[in-house]
């Protein structure tokens, strides 16, 4: 078994007018994909290890490797 790289994203959120509880509402989103998400709710961004994710994306659509190339098919 072959051990996949650590792949971690942050993500900005901009939004033109931050309403009360819209940014643990958008990390919940964020939680359909990975669990793993280190927030950082002062400039609205957030850290999520899809190393798990991928690997989980791979399996299912059947990816031999699910680096940035493979993954862009699933938007």
């Amino acid at each position: 078994m072959t051990t996949s790289p650590r792949t971690i994203m942050r993500i900005h959120f901009h939004v033109a007018e931050p309403a009360e509880g819209l940014y643990d509402q958008l990390l919940a989103v964020l939680g359909t994909i990975t669990p793993r998400i280190e927030p950082h709710p002062a400039d609205w961004s957030a850290d999520l290890d899809l190393t798990g994710a991928l690997r989980y994306w791979a399996l299912l659509w059947g990816f031999r490797t699910c680096g940035v190339t493979s993954c862009s098919a699933l938007r």
